[in-house]
């Protein structure tokens, strides 16, 4: 379990022999630093440490001076950001109303005094279980809140975007003919006509893509790694033109991919849009992208490395979290990222990842040859 997903148990006793033997014996269970185990020796004092760190589990006596273990339970069941806290009772008090009274304030488990360490020790692994697996599910229920309102988002896009795209395309065609009747031969208008027309035409599968994010009958094609890099690179060309940004390229010509093409060219477009803002922050003045190939024994790497500076240290391990975000309101959603690995783990059963190189990140995506 990483340091992250460490879990904090509370133990609140106002004799201090009590929870010295408490200690020795959590520490038979507490593998690999499973969890940090913090200590109170009054009410009082638990209560202030459970508003100021997140507590997944507390071991609490009943008999306490000024403020017994039934008070400090109820508080804690008053309050919605501690009331989920699971609380086993260890007392030596063994009649029946103490129990009952117990679990009718909310405790989940409750433990007499003296108690054989093997029963501590399972009791408390079950309930640490328990709370893990309760915060897991929170989470996935977030993350699908927030997936099914981008579906919505996305769904609301589509519907505004199609008819300008399609009024954008009728207006090139008539340019084009009212050109050609007038014999225009402007190389450069019809350059930047097409240009339009490759933008308009990505943005229609873009959103096309997006409507079919989620479903699983979609069909795959087989494409070169090549073609989808160097479409990215056309759509991006005017704006790493503007912000004169080098793209230097290291690929394969011919590593093929059974996949979906216009989803790796979003995440392309994304990995090359995170790395001109990142030039953008920095001021560079040298600024370059480079992307590289390579066949590996089961795997297709992809790496997309700039020199922008990298990503600092405290914030590299989140960047693919969704709606993180170190831009401006206005001016990222943080969702990119996110999709990114979304499209290459979900879609692909590839991989993305992203480390410091000695001049700035590197995105590195790995495809596999044979699909899982």
């Amino acid at each position: 379990m990483n340091k992250n997903s460490t879990q904090n148990i509370l133990i609140i006793d106002d004799e201090k022999s009590n929870i010295d033997i408490i200690l020795e014996l959590l520490k038979k269970i507490n593998i690999n630093n499973r969890y940090n185990v913090i200590i109170a020796l009054s009410g009082e004092k638990a209560l202030k440490i459970v508003e100021k760190r997140k507590i997944d589990l507390i071991l609490l006596d009943i008999m306490m001076p000024s403020m017994d273990g039934y008070e400090v339970c109820k508080i804690l069941k008053s309050n919605n950001e501690t009331k989920n806290i699971p609380i086993i009772f260890i007392t030596a008090k063994t009649d029946e109303y103490s129990i009952e009274k117990a679990f009718d304030i909310g405790g989940v488990d409750y433990i007499t005094k003296p108690f054989r360490p093997k029963e501590l020790l399972a009791r408390v692994s079950t309930q640490l279980n328990i709370a893990e697996q309760s915060n897991i599910k929170n989470r996935l229920m977030q993350e699908q809140a927030k997936m099914a309102s981008m579906g919505m988002m996305i769904e609301n896009i589509a519907h505004q975007w199609r008819q300008p795209l399609s009024q954008i395309n009728s207006i090139i065609c008539i340019i084009d003919i009212e050109m050609s009747k007038e014999n225009t031969n402007n190389h450069q208008v019809f350059e930047r006509l097409n240009e339009i027309e490759r933008m308009t035409k990505y943005m229609s599968d873009t959103i096309e893509d997006f409507r079919r994010f989620f479903d699983s009958n979609k069909n795959r094609e087989k494409f070169y790694i090549k073609d989808s890099v160097l479409n990215s690179i056309s759509i991006l060309k005017g704006s790493l033109k503007y912000n004169n940004i080098e793209i230097e390229l290291d690929i394969d010509n011919n590593i093929t991919i059974d996949g979906y093409v216009h989803e790796l060219q979003q995440v392309m477009l994304i990995l090359l849009n995170n790395a001109k803002d990142a030039f953008s922050v920095q001021n560079k003045k040298d600024a370059k992208i480079l992307i590289h190939t390579r066949k590996l024994e089961k795997d297709i790497e992809i790496s997309v490395c700039d020199n922008a500076g990298g990503i600092a240290e405290d914030i590299i391990n989140r960047i693919f979290e969704l709606y993180f975000t170190t831009k401006l309101e206005n001016q990222g959603s943080g969702l990119g990222l996110n999709i990114a690995k979304t499209i290459i783990e979900e879609h692909f059963y590839g991989g993305l990842s992203v480390v410091n190189s000695d001049d700035g990140a590197c995105f590195k995506i790995i495809l596999p040859l044979i699909r899982k």
